[in-house]
């Protein structure tokens, strides 16, 4: 079932979009930005899934016009492969 991206949730800020992108791609455990921001420590499965049913899968999709920031957004991120994945 394809779901229309007017049925998830807009980005409206920097730091809501990087927790997002935490929770899903593996990377840059413990690092503090320039900006501020701390990685999470791990992605985890559970919080990616809230993430993917918030906001819609695949990222490319992601409503992000509101974000005027996206510097280091993946930054060492390592875990960067979305094709695998199966849209909600």
């Amino acid at each position: 079932m394809i779901v229309s991206a007017s049925e998830f949730k807009c980005f409206q800020e920097r730091d809501e979009l990087k927790d997002a992108i935490d929770s899903c791609f593996k990377g840059g455990e413990g690092a503090v930005s320039e900006y501020g921001t701390t990685v999470k420590i791990s992605a985890n499965e559970e919080d990616c899934n809230n993430v993917k049913a918030t906001y819609g899968w695949p990222m490319n999709g992601w409503c992000t016009g509101d974000v005027t920031n996206m510097h280091f957004l993946f930054s060492g991120k390592r875990d960067f492969n979305e094709g695998e994945l199966i849209v909600l």
